[in-house]
């Protein structure tokens, strides 16, 4: 949540490459990614509107500047388990901030590489 008061990653594309791009396993759990959503009054109609349009397609919606919303087909345990890996991605990634460094994480190649191991179903990279 703490990445979602940065303008620059507040879209998809560039907030699931700051997250994604930490652990192989954590595409392979969230295929779809994230769905960034722009700042809207909690607990309001248009971010319920917009929350329920976004769960669609993706399992986890990001609430700019609040929090998250996630879904799982299986069970609880797997909605946690989700938010867990991208816990993890997030952490390397404010710390890179903090530090004012760019670890390398994963590269473009390497993700191509995990997405044809596991049969990955994302079009995110």
């Amino acid at each position: 949540m703490t990445l979602s008061h940065l303008p620059e990653l507040r879209n998809d594309r560039d907030f699931n490459r700051t997250i994604l791009r930490w652990e192989p396993e954590t595409l392979v759990q969230v295929p779809a990614g994230i769905k960034v959503l722009d700042f809207m009054v909690p607990g309001g109609e248009e971010l319920g509107r917009a929350n329920v349009e976004a769960l669609r397609t993706h399992q986890i919606v990001l609430w700019s500047k609040h929090g998250i919303m996630v879904r799982s087909d299986v069970s609880p345990l797997s909605a946690v388990d989700k938010v867990e890996y991208l816990e993890a991605g997030a952490t390397y990634a404010c710390r890179d901030l903090a530090t004012g460094s760019r670890g390398e994480g994963l590269t473009d190649e390497e993700l191509h590489r995990v997405i044809e191991a596991f049969g990955v179903p994302t079009d995110l990279f």
